[in-house]
């Protein structure tokens, strides 16, 4: 099976970023790492205050304390999406929360995406 990853820009008002984001069916959350948070602008307090903790596939603990609101470009498709902001190195991580919420399915050949709900 082909590894679940797209080409994305990620935006923020008119602050742009181009980068990879992968389709993780393992993760419930969506992701975005601090540096493209950082470079378009669009960081939050995550409310409540208290940090929250994430575990990565390496058993990394990763400390979210912001939130970003985003919009994700794929081809013709814009999407919004509010992702958890983290200290992470590799490109956008797409949750399942958003891959149902975006009508994402993963199939053999590829990523297929449903109009966006």
């Amino acid at each position: 099976m082909k590894l679940p990853i797209l080409e994305v820009v990620v935006c923020y008002n008119d602050r742009c970023v181009k980068t990879k984001a992968l389709f993780d069916s393992g993760s419930s959350e969506s992701i975005i790492p601090i540096d493209i948070a950082e470079e378009i602008e669009c960081l939050r307090e995550l409310e409540p205050t208290t940090p929250k903790y994430l575990r990565s596939i390496d058993e990394r603990e990763l400390k979210v304390s912001y939130i970003c609101d985003a919009t994700i470009m794929i081809d013709d498709l814009e999407m919004e999406e509010t992702f958890l902001v983290a200290e992470w190195t590799s490109g956008v991580i797409i949750g399942v929360k958003t891959m149902d919420k975006w009508g994402v399915e993963l199939l053999e050949e590829g990523i297929r995406i449903g109009k966006a709900k």
